[in-house]
């Protein structure tokens, strides 16, 4: 079982097309797996070998008066992280229907580790307003930064070379097994509010979920269960 990791609004849950390697944002506003999480093709999840799971994944809003800390959703083990420095573009579900690949542009922080049934993700998209994100577990992480510019405006498309050497366009720290989270540790919190993206595996056709689009969630209520 998963549990919310936030108070807020969910915009989206449901299964990720492999194929298309695509998100939702809200409902039929898409935006790319690649470029929101960086390569994740060294997974063995997604180079399709474990057939019997299905990459899932859960979009939550977190409006300004809502609790601003965010928690683990499961127990797992983040083993990489992501920081994307981007603008700080409000991420309301009103413009989040209308501009594509909006958590893409914004500042974000991206976890990546395993938890019982695979790859899971835990990724904390900033906003307007919303430019410093903390995590109590990663110390060394410090966004918003003016050093970063140089990152915010360079795509995971757009920026394969330079001067003959690859450059992401994101800051990454490798935690080797150092991490180990259980469901509900507190991970950090968000000045106002902003958007948590969970992208996880799970075993296919065995996955109920409880809660839908439009839905309010409570830290700690259940956001799947297994059937």
């Amino acid at each position: 079982m998963q549990v919310s990791p936030v108070d807020g609004e969910v915009l989206h849950c449901g299964p990720i097309n492999s194929k298309n390697a695509v998100l939702e944002q809200i409902k039929g506003v898409r935006y790319s797996l690649d470029e929101f999480l960086g390569p994740v093709g060294s997974i063995e999840s997604l180079n399709g070998k474990k057939s019997d799971c299905t990459l899932y994944q859960c979009v939550i809003y977190l409006a300004p008066g809502d609790y601003h800390r965010f928690h683990s959703p499961v127990e797992w083990s983040p083993t990489v992280r992501r920081h994307f420095p981007g603008r700080l573009l409000s991420v309301r579900p009103n413009i989040a229907g209308r501009l594509p690949g909006l958590y893409t542009i914004n500042e974000r922080v991206v976890y990546l580790g395993e938890w019982d049934h695979g790859l899971m993700s835990f990724a904390a998209v900033g906003a307007f307003g919303v430019g410093n994100i903390h995590v109590n577990i990663d110390p060394t992480l410090i966004t918003n930064k003016k050093e970063d510019n140089a990152l915010r405006f360079r795509s995971s498309t757009t920026s394969k070379m330079i001067n003959q050497e690859y450059k992401p366009p994101y800051l990454e720290a490798i935690f080797n097994g150092e991490m180990k989270l259980k469901k509900g540790d507190e991970l950090g919190c968000f000045r106002l509010g902003s958007t948590v993206v969970l992208v996880f595996e799970a075993p296919t056709n065995k996955l109920k979920w409880c809660v839908k689009p439009g839905q309010r969630v409570k830290l700690g209520e259940p956001i799947i269960m297994d059937c």
